[in-house]
């Protein structure tokens, strides 16, 4: 599961809560940051995940998703995986 916050502070702080949650992934935009927001073609997000991710950076909104994108795959190949082990009995 992927949450998304849209935060105006602290949002890390919030975004491991929402991990807290049972979320997989938390995508985290700080809106408030110079170059993001709503009506900008760039935000600043800070994915976070079980694994220590890199922090915030700007972006073009398309490379945000394909972001996004990569860690979802990622994460599945490793749920994916996991099942295979406990199938096998491993």
């Amino acid at each position: 599961m992927v949450g998304f916050a849209a935060e105006t502070d602290q949002s890390r702080e919030r975004a491991e809560k929402l991990s807290a949650k049972n979320a997989d992934l938390i995508v985290a935009n700080d809106v408030t940051a110079e170059g993001a927001g709503f009506d900008r073609d760039t935000n600043i997000v800070t994915l976070f995940s079980r694994r220590p991710r890199p922090g915030a950076s700007e972006m073009s909104k398309s490379e945000v998703a394909q972001r996004i994108l990569d860690e979802v795959v990622r994460l599945r190949s490793v749920f994916q995986g996991t099942a295979a082990l406990k199938r096998s009995g491993a």
